[in-house]
């Protein structure tokens, strides 16, 4: 394996830094291919188009050369349903609204980039809390079953649990797990909290 200069790393050329920021990008979140949201976004207008149509008929709203077929039929359907087929008709529609924007979303994996220069470092959060909570018991002064830490996009918390009739020093730990992570140098503000879980 050959080591490379840390000056010369630091100065890589654009090209390639461009490829490690759209490797990690791949690595950090979900892929969402070309075929799969044309699908999506034409599976929606199909399902939306004859809704937006029959609403606008029984607004009394008429779109020029735009006609539903069916559509008499669909909005005395609606016009029957009752309180609870429409309340029911408009839970369903948000569920598939909240499906359909999930769906679009570009979906964020559990893991961070860290800052490191000529390569791309991706940490799982598991490992990132793993790390940050044994860190944190040691400041403390605790084993490392006693702290437990849940890290988030731009946050740690950690939650250390005391022995019957000790005190843990939470401070210490915030001070640690902060450390931890202004030496791992994760990308973007990740702000470290630790409290004391009361019984």
């Amino acid at each position: 394996m050959i080591e490379t200069d840390p000056a010369e790393r630091t100065a890589l050329p654009t090209r390639d830094a461009r490829a490690l920021r759209r490797l990690e990008r791949r690595e950090l979140h979900r892929s969402r291919s070309l075929s799969a949201s044309v699908a999506l976004w034409a599976t929606a207008l199909a399902l939306a188009a004859p809704g937006a149509l029959v609403l606008a008929d029984r607004a009394g709203l008429a779109i020029p050369g735009v006609q539903l077929p069916g559509a008499d039929a669909v909005a005395s359907l609606a016009g029957a349903a009752g309180p609870v087929g429409i309340a029911i008709g408009g839970a369903a529609a948000a569920i598939g609204l909240v499906l359909l924007v999930l769906a679009l979303a570009p979906g964020r994996r559990q893991r961070h980039a860290l800052k490191r220069d000529g390569i791309a470092v991706i940490v799982d959060d598991r490992v990132l809390a793993n790390a940050i909570s044994r860190t944190a018991a040691r400041a403390a002064r605790a084993t490392p079953d006693r702290a437990r830490t849940v890290v988030g996009r731009g946050s740690a918390a950690i939650t250390l649990r005391p022995a019957t009739g000790f005190r843990l020093d939470a401070a210490a730990a915030r001070e640690a797990g902060t450390t931890l992570v202004e030496h791992l140098r994760p990308r973007g503000a990740m702000r470290v909290v630790a409290k004391e879980e009361r019984a």
